[in-house]
């Protein structure tokens, strides 16, 4: 049975090393970056075609500023148009935030130092200027992959790497619940 994964922008990647880590991967498995949740609809003919095939339609997308607000987007939509899928919104499919505050989160404590620079390279910019746009969570974590030399580049990043990235920390508990539960 085809499993179809939807993620917003370069998420790919990461659902992929996620699968494979948790022996939740298979052959069949078929990837489809979708541009964010206002172009779900553009992809409405592949949520079908996979449907028919007896497949199952998965979507991760990030929960932003107000995660109970983009499921009932979303759960609209798939009304809408009438397809069928399985939501989960990063970090936890609750919290606010996206798939870059989960990634923060599973970077091993000994790079913590990396983030308090960051922290005070924020404040700094802070204290310069009330009117300059301070850098955000998603900064945080290109700023750490840039600094440890790894890839800045979503769908480049090897998530199943332990040198930084813990794959049994808590913050991953309800996307491994998630998974658990629908593969």
């Amino acid at each position: 049975m085809p499993n179809q994964f939807f993620t917003e922008g370069n998420d790919i990647k990461f659902i992929k090393d996620i699968l494979i880590s948790r022996n939740k991967s298979n052959d069949n498995d078929v990837y489809v970056k979708a541009e964010g949740w206002t172009s779900l609809h553009l992809t409405k003919s592949k949520f079908l075609e996979n449907t028919n095939k007896g497949g199952r339609n998965f979507v991760f997308f990030d929960g932003n500023g107000n995660p109970t607000k983009r499921r009932s987007e979303l759960l609209e939509i798939r009304q809408q148009l009438g397809i069928d899928f399985e939501l989960f919104l990063f970090p936890n499919d609750l919290d606010i935030g996206a798939i870059e505050s989960l990634l923060l989160q599973m970077v091993l404590p000994q790079y913590s130092d990396i983030f308090q620079c960051f922290d005070n390279y924020s404040q700094c910019i802070s204290n310069a200027n009330a009117a300059y746009v301070l850098p955000n969570f998603k900064s945080k974590f290109f700023a750490f992959a840039e600094t440890t030399g790894q890839e800045t580049n979503l769908l480049k990043i090897n998530f199943n790497d332990t040198t930084y990235y813990d794959l049994n920390h808590a913050s991953l508990n309800s996307l491994y619940t998630f998974l658990d539960l629908h593969l």
